[in-house]
């Protein structure tokens, strides 16, 4: 028969209310932890209480239990309905690795990891920001009486041209914006039609060069472009003006899109009026204009879906890039399999003379295209070409699945951070903790120190009972440890449930130590004593009647001897 581990090998951990019983020995299982400690200091640990036996820690008791487990059994699982990143702090605080998590349950503790990054990655795109963050981005003080008129303006109108879900007047000058961005790409591509050119020379030989030379939109095109312009120029200049940093503002690709949309207008006047309308130069500068289509690109500022979709071409960059390696592959095959396939049974009609011509008709076919401009027309050539359509779906439908998935996964974020409310506060974690913590200013503390040595010349500088009563309430209020709060008292209270014998002990144990503590609050209180069996008589009197001050002081002056 094995014989039994000792009552004293056992420990108690008290989590949050529940108690765990273990032994010792399974607690060493993993050493360097903050369990194993347990097992080595008892009396000097903070964490133990002497009354239970017991060691009381006020964590998440659900975890604990799969902590404990791990020790138990060399096994670290993840609960299924804790957050990962509460699972994360809680192996922190006991002092575990991530790393010793099973596979079973890796991929479920990084999910939160994986939300954290496109969450980040969404905010970062963020269109929308709280009214009282943005003088914080200017480096402007909270004080709204200390900011000047160009303080209090400069983040508002910079929040209304920035963020366009942030306000009513925001909404209005985004409507504004789209608006001009559609009139001017309709009014860019409207004018290429022949119906809407004026000609200048009447001439049906011309080719679509010397007609768009040879021809001028009509006027109205020329107002709408003025009109976009200079709608554009004032959006630029008063972004600039109101921007909180312009490095930052240049480092954006749309506001560099937004200059050099500019740039092809303001040159093209240039050039037409120092060269001439109808020049080559003028035909050149006149194609620069083609940056203008780029505009479009600015819906990305006010459609959510484009820069989800950005996102996720971003995240699926390694998958892409996966699908490119793949179809050049099959091109490179395919085409040279085609060229030679073509010239086994060549006919007169073989349109793939070289392998080049290859590449294009093995693209076409990957990607199940078809233009049919180069088709195969032997036996061999139509086997080749099956095999190469196959083979296209195959290397399109593998990867197409990842990118959805991150498709998906960005879209749930956007729509989950659209439906979250604001948080316009921080909560303050630990507020109570913190102020037990606070200590008194130097300023605050000597004055505390001169009145408490003012209280002790005055015990024994005065004769008469009454003036020393009144230096001992003085060295009472005066009194105050350098790490207490003001208005935190502290009350000692001598009640313990009835027990066992053992409980009995403790419980005198518990109330010796509480008297000690009582006595050790006002260290002038025995020299008070000391002076006359009167004075104590009054004294107590005086601590009776005084409730706020009886707490201090024992209840029978005879148990302080």
């Amino acid at each position: 028969m094995m014989p039994s581990r000792r009552f004293d090998n056992r420990i108690i951990i008290n989590v949050s209310g529940i108690r765990y019983e273990t032994y010792k020995s399974t607690l060493k299982n993993i050493p360097d932890t903050r369990l194993s400690w347990l097992t080595e200091t008892t009396a000097s640990n903070p964490d133990y209480d002497p009354v239970t036996d017991e060691f009381f820690f006020d964590r998440h008791p659900g975890v604990f239990s799969m902590i404990l487990n791990y020790y138990r059994t060399g096994f670290l699982h993840v609960p299924t309905d804790v957050c990962g990143p509460l699972f994360e702090n809680e192996l922190n605080f006991w002092g575990l690795d991530e790393k010793q998590i099973e596979p079973c349950c890796w991929s479920n503790y990084r999910a939160h990891r994986e939300a954290q990054q496109t969450v980040t990655e969404l905010d970062n795109g963020d269109e929308d920001i709280h009214e009282d963050e943005v003088p914080n981005i200017f480096g402007i003080s909270d004080d709204v009486s200390e900011r000047t008129f160009w303080q209090n303006w400069k983040p508002k109108i910079w929040r209304i041209m920035e963020y366009p879900n942030s306000s009513i007047p925001a909404k209005i000058m985004e409507g504004i914006s789209v608006f001009f961005v559609l009139m001017s790409i309709v009014s860019f591509t409207l004018e290429s039609l022949e119906d809407f050119r004026v000609p200048v020379l009447h001439n049906s030989t011309l080719n679509v060069r010397q007609k768009i030379m040879k021809t001028n939109p009509l006027t109205v095109f020329k107002i709408l472009e003025i009109t976009c312009i200079a709608y554009f120029t004032f959006e630029l200049v008063i972004r600039l003006i109101f921007c909180p940093n312009r490095l930052i503002f240049f480092k954006n690709f749309l506001n560099w899109i937004d200059v050099f949309s500019l740039i092809p207008f303001y040159l093209r006047e240039i050039v037409d009026r120092f060269v001439g309308m109808k020049t080559e130069v003028s035909y050149y500068v006149n194609m620069l204009r083609l940056i203008r289509i780029f505009r479009i690109l600015r819906l990305t500022r006010h459609v959510s879906g484009i820069r989800i979709l950005a996102h996720t071409v971003k995240a699926s960059a390694k998958e892409l890039l996966l699908l490119i390696i793949v179809v050049f592959m099959g091109i490179t095959i395919f085409a040279c399999l085609i060229y030679y396939a073509q010239q086994i049974d060549e006919t007169a009609s073989n349109k793939f003379l070289n392998i080049p011509i290859g590449f294009w008709w093995a693209l076409v076919t990957i990607t199940t295209l078809g233009y049919g401009d180069y088709v195969p027309d032997t036996l061999l050539g139509y086997i080749i070409g099956a095999i190469c359509s196959l083979c296209g779906v195959l290397m399109l439908a593998l990867p197409v699945p990842v990118i959805v998935n991150n498709f998906t996964l960005y879209y749930s974020h956007a729509q989950a951070k659209l439906k979250l409310p604001k948080k316009t506060k921080k909560v303050l974690v630990g507020a109570a903790d913190a102020l037990k913590e606070m200590v008194f200013s130097e300023d605050q503390l000597s004055e505390k120190q001169e009145s408490l040595s003012t209280s002790i010349t005055s015990i024994y500088g005065k004769t008469s009972q009454d003036s020393a009563i009144d230096s001992t309430d003085s060295s009472s209020k005066t009194q105050t440890n350098s790490n207490e709060v003001v208005g935190i008292r502290v009350i000692y209270v001598d009640e313990v449930a009835e027990g066992t014998d053992e409980n009995r002990a403790n419980r005198k144990q518990s109330s010796k130590k509480n008297l000690e503590k009582r006595n050790s609050v006002h260290p002038l209180q025995e020299r008070v004593e000391q002076t006359s069996d009167v004075t104590a008589h009054r004294l107590q009197q005086r601590s009776h009647s005084l409730g706020r001050r009886s707490s201090f002081f024992p209840r029978n002056l005879t148990d302080v001897e």
